[in-house]
């Protein structure tokens, strides 16, 4: 299930992206955010992660991966070739 999009691409008209997901319980602590689910409930839940990415993919298959997940996930777009997740 899709919590929430954040767009940090800087051509906001392309469809090529790299993209980072995250259960959307840790925008929680955001002024003005939606409040998911916390960490204590979703650890035990079947589709729990805490990060995922996908590089060189598209707005679509970015959406497919999450959208039969039960719980709310966060999908950060990045523009393609960024590979955001290295930097960590």
């Amino acid at each position: 299930m899709i919590g929430n999009i954040i767009d940090r691409r800087t051509n906001n008209y392309c469809v090529a992206v790299d993209v980072i997901f995250e259960p959307s319980c840790q925008d929680n602590s955001r002024k003005g955010a939606t409040k998911f689910e916390t960490y204590a409930n979703t650890q035990h839940h079947l589709d729990y992660f805490s990060y995922h990415e996908m590089y060189d993919t598209d707005i679509e298959e970015a959406c497919k991966w999450c959208i039969n997940k039960t719980m709310p996930v966060t999908i950060y777009l990045y523009d393609a070739g960024s590979r955001p997740g290295d930097a960590v």
